[in-house]
């Protein structure tokens, strides 16, 4: 009997946890598509880089924005990579944000084995009062995805 009332509370509890936690997301993002600078020694790239994140805001002061992110996506190489980032974000005005994300990355094949953190420079133009298109630039190409605000 102990034990099911100790699994019942561990149970309530993740419940509670979880729906705090999904109720708190401020947006989703949507990954789909890279370009790179190269060919990969003729190898190409995968550049349909289908993923999913969430975003949770953290600070909003004037116009300035913080937040993280945390996703997944197939990545150019053709590896499940994982991710978790805080961008800040300068708001310049209703439809153009620049700013930058510095983000940890981790692969199923490794093949970001020396990334603990990386630093790229984003611009985000708004498509739409709750949807916008991202732009983030790297040392080898562009990764490109759409921002879907929730709140």
């Amino acid at each position: 009997m102990k034990v099911c009332k100790a699994l019942l509370l561990i149970s309530t509890i993740f419940i509670i946890t979880a729906t705090k936690v999904i109720a708190d997301i401020s947006s989703i993002g949507v990954y789909g598509i890279s370009t790179h600078n190269d060919d990969n020694n003729g190898k190409g790239y995968n550049e349909k880089n289908i993923g999913l994140s969430v975003y949770y805001d953290h600070f909003k002061y004037q116009s300035i924005d913080i937040s993280s992110e945390y996703g997944m996506f197939r990545n150019s190489f053709y590896d499940d990579a994982y991710f978790v980032g805080i961008e800040s974000v300068y708001n310049l005005n209703d439809f153009l944000s620049f700013g930058f994300t510095i983000r940890h990355w981790e692969t199923v094949n490794n093949t970001y084995a020396k990334r603990i953190a990386t630093v790229y420079p984003r611009v985000r133009l708004r498509l739409t009062p709750s949807i916008s298109l991202d732009y983030i630039m790297r040392k080898s190409g562009q990764i490109y995805s759409l921002k879907i605000d929730l709140k």
